[in-house]
């Protein structure tokens, strides 16, 4: 009789630990390899491969674990076209926005479509400073003229400006080379011109006056010269037009020197005498135009007729 025996290999038992729980079981034959359990990918992590795997089973039970790592992925934050900042944030985990310092005469727009965890992916966030608008009232002799929002930075458009008679715009003062982050206000005025009252005697210039426009004009008296007769000032505006005025007048020889009712010889040119111990008046009044010569005693003038 032959009597047989052996040994029989074992069976231990194979825990799978992933991120700390169990995920599979298995009955393992000692000495044999241990295989190991496929795993699903998952979204932004990195599978970390399973830790301190036997070569072959050994004579007891074994626990195997692993883990998942988050991945980290690159946030880049843009501002107004530039790269402002860059960061390293887990996946999953929320992501901190920077703060942004003030810009004048801007307003922030704010991070635009930030996610609320970090995603399996490489981020960019925009945000953008926008120019804000300012009130510009343009003043003309005290008065609001116009009104414009303008933008910050830019330049301000003056208006035109009528022409109003008898003045000069000044300009708009103190205009600034472009908008500042303020309301402002622009100034101008007209100016009253200035013109001349040119006063002729004779077709000469006897005196000139500077008016203002629109002031009531007030001519000078009268010139005197002896001998001599002045015919008075021309017709003026009562007040200064926007342009000169030219005031005439002129002097006629003496009749206003020798006594309305005196007697007097009249004389032509030649010396021929025309009329003898006459009055004035009869004289003048039947002669032809011309000149002549009036005398009264020892008083001779010249006079002309028209």
């Amino acid at each position: 009789v032959t009597i047989s025996a052996g040994f029989t290999a074992n069976k231990y038992l194979v825990t799978f630990i992933l991120d700390g729980e169990i995920i599979k079981t298995d009955s393992v034959t000692y000495g044999t390899e241990i295989t190991l359990p496929e795993i699903e990918e998952r979204e932004g992590h990195t599978f970390s491969g399973w830790q301190d795997v036997p070569q072959t089973m050994p004579a007891s039970d074994v626990r195997i674990e692993a883990n998942f790592t988050a991945n980290k992925y690159l946030v880049t934050f843009m501002l107004d076209g530039e790269i402002f900042k860059t960061d390293s944030v887990t996946y999953g985990t929320e992501i901190m926005i920077p703060e942004v310092a003030e810009k004048e005469g801007h307003t922030f727009s704010g991070w635009q479509n930030v996610p609320q965890t970090m995603p399996a992916i490489d981020v960019r966030i925009e945000a953008n400073f926008t120019a804000n608008k300012y009130l510009v009232t343009f003043m003309l002799d005290g008065e609001i003229f116009k009104t414009d929002s303008v933008t910050y930075g830019t330049e301000i458009i003056l208006p035109e400006v009528a022409e109003k008679e008898g003045h000069t715009f000044s300009g708009w003062q103190n205009v600034p080379e472009t908008m500042p982050a303020n309301d402002k206000i622009i100034e101008g005025t007209f100016t009253v011109n200035i013109y001349a009252i040119i006063y002729k005697v004779d077709g000469e210039i006897y005196a000139v006056d500077s008016v203002a426009y629109g002031a009531n004009i007030v001519l000078r008296e009268e010139p005197v010269r002896e001998g001599y007769k002045f015919s008075g000032w021309s017709q003026v505006p009562e007040t200064m037009p926007a342009a000169d005025v030219e005031v005439t007048g002129s002097f006629t020889v003496g009749i206003n020197a020798i006594d309305f009712d005196a007697k007097v010889d009249v004389y032509n040119l030649q010396g021929v005498i025309l009329y003898h111990q006459v009055r004035l008046e009869e004289s003048t009044n039947n002669l032809p135009e011309g000149v002549y010569l009036i005398r009264q005693g020892q008083r001779i003038v010249k006079i002309k007729i028209d």
